[in-house]
């Protein structure tokens, strides 16, 4: 069965939010403070789901770009995957109680 993905990005707080959604749903998250790294955030997403097995014409392209040379194998500037975004939310959420 194919997935079909779509993404979102948006500049919350100084940082690049890149969202990777199915349907309305948020299936993963990540933030950067680069604007050029966000192509690396969504790939590196991409990636995972098509190796958990989530099948996407989209993934796979992903994948397959991954190889290339032209490729940076790291982002430029920091990047905070979800469970990093997950804890600061928390904390904030704590804060305020």
């Amino acid at each position: 069965m194919q997935t079909e993905f779509t993404t979102k990005t948006t500049c919350i707080n100084g940082r690049y939010h890149t969202r990777l959604m199915y349907g309305d749903r948020v299936i993963d998250e990540m933030a950067c403070a680069l604007k050029i790294d966000t192509s690396w955030c969504y790939a590196e997403m991409l990636r995972w789901q098509s190796k958990m097995g989530r099948f996407s014409i989209m993934a796979e392209a992903s994948r397959t770009r991954s190889t290339k040379k032209h490729r940076k194998a790291n982002p430029q500037g920091r990047v905070w995957g979800k469970g990093e975004l997950d804890a600061e939310k928390l904390k904030i959420v704590l804060a305020i109680d």
